[in-house]
């Protein structure tokens, strides 16, 4: 968990990168209130992701190397 507190603390406040991992907590939550919603938030999560420019998800991928699996 060390990894993820540092690269998240290093990712600017207010960043288009930041409102995205702060969206992956609120999904979070979500699907542990309702584990039918997962499908849904997955289909959420890859076009947020998406939706970000080109040098933001190359910066999210590098930091957290799981979000490759979202695309772009």
């Amino acid at each position: 968990m060390g990894k993820f507190d540092n690269a998240y603390g290093t990712t600017a406040f207010g960043s288009p990168e930041r409102q995205f991992l702060d969206k992956v907590f609120l999904y979070t939550r979500l699907e542990q209130v309702d584990p039918q919603a997962r499908k849904h938030i997955w289909t959420e999560l890859q076009r947020d992701f998406t939706s970000l420019n080109s040098a933001a998800c190359n910066n999210l991928k590098s930091k957290f190397p799981v979000l490759k699996t979202l695309g772009k």
